[in-house]
């Protein structure tokens, strides 16, 4: 037998991979080897190796070699069964000589040596299995022993091996998804310079990047409309701050984004969003036509009764000069519907003309909630206002805006009866209206912000469309949580970067 004083070393040279080798063939590379070397060191003529199947707990056929290697394809070896398994659940090696039952199926086989590949004494990764020839000199006890010590070190390699077999096999998918993914990709170590990219980043920006080249100068060899976007999230996300941008770059639309690492590093994806943004478009026109073709319908149905109400009484009018006074009076109250309907209607058509300033919403709210009160105090509704002091300055229209506090306190009161509670919750970059009131199905939310969809008999179901095309003019994103018989909260979240 060899010498084995220390052949952990010489392990873990094995683990050495070839540059460009894959990772499943540094695996089978580093067993091969390892068989080579184990009947070397064994004097054996056939050596095998079983390595856990971590899914489920059985030792599959990894390798094997030797004159004497004969096990066939696809060998699972479970614990506890027969002489390999038992020495897999008792974590000993096993010493089987030519006269014992194992072997004697085994007509060219007089001495094997099943080991355990024991790591940290508690977890067996693998199993090796020696022979020599009938003819040979037997297996003793001290090679057991010595087996057994080595059985804790090839545990160590394989472990390795397997680590770097996994790593190489994760790092393998994810260079495959990176230059594949439909987006560009590119990352910078925490000095600013390029560590790997994707085709796609390539075929974007029109530019090879090198690897190692810092951004900085990287960005100056891409078109124009690319060099400042680069430059602030390079900047910014080395910084730490996560930054989101879309660039106008000839007749593409580019959304760029920059996410800082752990590492202290950064990526930048970059991706063409020239089709997704058209096809938004479309899908917003087709949306618009549809509910032109609804308001049209509801419209021409709130108009129909007032003008029902005006051509009765004109007609009794004619017919009757004497109470002309209480039908003029009825024909004025049609009048005063209509205009107010159209003027809605009018208010909520035309396009909307902001004047942002940087403000809080807490005076805008405080403002609103003082002008309401009384109506809160009338219905019996109690009306609480609550800032949790982390507020941000946000980019607002402060009149429009106070629109939208109105029209949800006031939706709020209605849908609450007499003992309930509105509350207003002011938060970082968010705002949340939420009453006790009678909630709504999944269908009542789903339409909620639909023109003229409204629960109320009175109502016109304009205000609510109002606040959401407002909010949409903030860069705000409004949601929904109600319930029947719970009540409703809604939520309006606002962009944190306001709308500079």
């Amino acid at each position: 037998m060899g010498a084995l004083a220390d052949p952990l070393p010489e392990l873990l040279k094995l683990m050495v991979t070839e540059r460009g080798e894959s990772a499943d063939d540094a695996l089978q590379s580093f067993i091969k080897n390892f068989l080579s070397l184990s009947l070397q060191w064994f004097d054996a003529e056939a050596a095998s190796v079983f390595l856990q199947n971590p899914t489920n707990g059985d030792y599959v056929l990894t390798g094997q070699a030797g004159p004497l290697a004969a096990i066939p394809k696809g060998t699972i070896l479970k614990p506890g069964e027969g002489p390999a398994g038992q020495a897999i659940e008792s974590l000993k090696p096993t010493l089987l000589q030519g006269q014992q039952p194992s072997l004697q199926h085994k007509k060219n086989v007089g001495t094997s040596m099943i080991v355990p590949l024991v790591e940290r004494g508690t977890k067996c990764v693998g199993v090796v299995n020696l022979s020599r020839g009938a003819g040979a000199a037997p297996y003793a006890e001290s090679d057991l022993e010595t087996a057994e010590n080595l059985g804790r070190q090839l545990a160590l390699a394989v472990s390795n091996a397997t680590l770097v077999h996994e790593t190489r096999h994760l790092s393998d998918m994810l260079r495959v998804v990176l230059s594949n993914i439909g987006f560009g990709f590119i990352s910078m170590d925490e000095h600013g310079s390029i560590t790997h990219y994707n085709p796609e980043a390539v075929m974007i920006l029109g530019k090879v990047p090198g690897r190692g080249e810092p951004m900085s100068s990287y960005v100056f060899r891409c078109p124009a409309e690319f060099v400042d976007p680069l430059n602030r999230a390079a900047r910014e996300g080395l910084a730490g701050e996560r930054v989101r941008m879309r660039v106008q770059a000839a007749k593409r639309v580019i959304a760029l984004s920059a996410t800082p690492l752990p590492s202290r590093g950064l990526t930048i994806s970059i991706q063409d969003v020239t089709e997704l943004e058209n096809a938004q478009r479309e899908h917003d026109r087709l949306k618009r036509m549809a509910e032109v073709g609804q308001m049209t319908a509801t419209i021409a149905h709130e108009i129909r009764n007032p003008l029902t109400g005006i051509r009765s009484a004109a007609k009794m009018i004619q017919d009757c000069p004497e109470i002309a006074q209480e039908f003029a009076e009825i024909i004025e109250v049609e009048s005063i519907k209509l205009s107010r309907l159209c003027d809605e209607f009018l208010e909520f058509a035309r396009p909307l003309r902001l004047e942002f300033e940087s403000g809080f919403l807490s005076p805008l709210v405080e403002h609103v909630a003082k002008t309401m009160r009384a109506e809160f105090t009338q219905a019996g509704v109690t009306l609480e206002v609550i800032n949790t002091g982390n507020e941000i300055p946000l980019m607002l229209d402060a009149g429009r805006m106070e629109q939208v506090v109105r029209n949800l306190m006031l939706n709020a009161l209605q849908a609450t009866q007499p003992g309930g509670q509105v509350r207003v919750n002011i938060g970082t970059g968010l705002l949340e209206v939420a009453d006790t009131g009678c909630g709504m199905d999944e269908d009542q939310v789903s339409r909620l912000f639909s023109p003229f969809f409204t629960t109320k008999p009175k109502g016109t179901g304009l205000g609510l469309s109002m606040v959401r095309k407002i909010a949409d003019a903030h860069d705000a994103e409004i949601t929904v949580v109600s319930e029947r018989g719970r009540g409703t909260a809604l939520t309006v979240r606002f962009n944190q970067g306001g709308n500079s």
